[in-house]
């Protein structure tokens, strides 16, 4: 955690804006397709703009942070996304509906490498790790809040109702944003000296994609995203109100205790990670992740609607919170401990891509293969394809350095 006042403030806008969050994560392509009308393969296509923005955003943005105050970026996205949810709010199509997820995605490039440099510009080095564990349990607070009061408000087929939680996630964001530019605009541009490298040619931005390391890295990172988070914020709800028989409460009472598990979990899996070399980490996440779809697809299971199925979607995203806990501190670090000092922003703004990728791919493929008519067609490819992501994980131990590798517990 962060000291004093740096952590005042950044907690609290980190709350602010994950209660708006909350809101509306699990309800986009439930809006698009409940309220708006649109098939479930459009409703996808549709989310997958932010994620495409994100992803061609990513370079630029990244090489843009290294050259700013940290704060400034966390700003900047979170206005960016307050101007994208009202536009949601009031999108009658397909088309307009798409075109306000490109400021998203764009809000998206910026504001998450932006954040995580500055967790890890304000903390000591000896305490990185439990910042960005403590920031991550504080997110999911206001994530399970805002979830709770989300799905109170959203009824399925009530455009009115997805208004209301829009409107108030846009103002939660610029409430963020007040709070971020206040407590830090006496803040430094870096905590560590000789940040710069020099290197700020026109190629720099692209920098990340020479690291062999780095990009071994990613070729593990990116599947874990994509069917790990690509496919919670882009198909679960939409499955499980089609297969299941969830109703919005139920979403919303099962993305709530997705949160309380990592609230009340994460600090004590924090002192286990620690010890734990990260690629073996990494997959130890991939198994969860691996266990939670299979048991979303006992929930689907005819013979267990009513009570039964609903603990289980219930239990399943517990599940997949709890492996969260791991996951958000050991992959914040390694995006970090990887990059040369200067270059976080780029570093932090490729692993940001991948989740712009995950949101890319991972709605349409949920779209697909929910629309197929089979509960077995989503659940099984998805988790085969995390299963298979963990033995990829296991495999990049051999090629990590030791100060990526080995947490300051267990370094050798």
């Amino acid at each position: 955690m962060t000291g004093g006042r740096n952590s005042v403030f950044l907690t609290t806008g980190s709350a602010v804006m994950a209660f708006g969050d909350g809101l509306t994560l699990p309800y986009l392509m439930v809006y698009l397709h409940f309220g708006r009308g649109q098939p479930l393969w459009l409703a996808g296509l549709v989310v997958s703009v932010a994620g495409a923005t994100s992803l061609l955003a990513s370079a630029p943005a990244g090489a843009m942070i290294d050259r700013m105050r940290p704060v400034h970026g966390n700003v900047i996205g979170l206005l960016t996304n307050a101007v994208s949810v009202v536009g949601l709010a009031f999108s009658p199509s397909a088309p307009y509906a798409a075109a306000s997820l490109v400021l998203g995605g764009i809000s998206g490039a910026v504001l998450w490498p932006a954040r995580s440099v500055l967790i890890y510009s304000v903390a000591e080095p000896e305490r990185r790790t439990k910042s960005f564990a403590a920031q991550f349990a504080v997110i999911n607070a206001g994530i399970g809040l805002g979830g709770l009061v989300g799905g109170q408000i959203v009824h399925l087929h009530s455009v009115s109702t997805y208004q209301v939680v829009f409107l108030v996630q846009a103002a939660t964001l610029c409430a963020a944003a007040v709070v971020f530019e206040i407590g830090f605009r006496r803040f430094p541009r870096l905590v560590e000296q000789g940040g710069q490298d020099g290197e700020e040619g026109p190629g720099s931005m692209f920098k990340p994609l020479r690291d062999g390391v780095f990009m071994r890295y990613m070729a593990v990172y990116l599947p874990i995203t994509f069917f790990g988070y690509g496919q919670l914020d882009g198909g679960w709800a939409a499955y499980v109100t089609q297969y299941a028989g969830a109703t919005a409460r139920v979403v919303g009472f099962a993305f709530a205790a997705n949160t309380g598990v990592i609230v009340l979990s994460q600090m004590l899996v924090v002192r286990y990670v620690e010890r734990f070399r990260r690629s073996r980490a990494l997959a130890l996440v991939s198994t969860g992740w691996t266990l939670c779809w299979l048991v979303t697809l006992l929930a689907a299971t005819p013979a267990l609607r009513g009570i039964v199925a609903d603990v289980l979607m219930i239990f399943s995203l517990g599940l997949f919170g709890l492996a969260e806990t791991v996951f958000q501190p050991v992959a914040s670090m390694l995006s970090n401990e990887l990059a040369p000092p200067g270059q976080r922003g780029r570093y932090n703004a490729f692993t940001s891509a991948a989740w712009g990728a995950s949101g890319m791919v991972g709605p349409p493929i949920a779209g697909a293969l929910i629309g197929i008519g089979s509960a077995l067609a989503w659940a099984i490819p998805v988790a085969a394809a995390c299963a298979a992501s963990g033995l990829g994980a296991l495999r990049l131990g051999s090629i990590l350095p030791r100060r990526a590798e080995f947490p300051e517990a267990i370094e050798p």
